[in-house]
């Protein structure tokens, strides 16, 4: 019941694995995130990042995390979008 509550509270913090048991996901929206090593989140291919802590490399790092099931994901709720951005500065998408 509790990480049902978790994912209530924080839909914007949900995680997925990029490879099965790896440490490295990516959250909703897009940002990269690797798992602590002291993480109790060892098989769950989703999961909610509860505390993360920016460490200026590519992915922050989560260090609480609490792992979530696929099916209690709504799945009217999820779209699947392809995002293009112009940089002006590169003059390229």
């Amino acid at each position: 019941m509790l990480r049902r509550c978790l994912l209530a509270a924080f839909p914007d913090r949900v995680a997925k694995r990029r490879e099965p048991r790896g440490r490295r996901a990516v959250m909703v929206g897009g940002r990269g995130v690797q798992l602590a090593e002291s993480s109790g989140v060892r098989d769950a291919e989703l999961f909610v990042c509860l505390d993360t802590l920016d460490t200026g490399s590519a992915d922050s790092l989560v260090r609480m995390a609490s792992a979530i099931e696929p099916h209690w994901l709504d799945s009217r709720l999820i779209r699947t979008t392809l995002d293009v951005d112009f940089d002006e500065q590169r003059e390229r998408v």
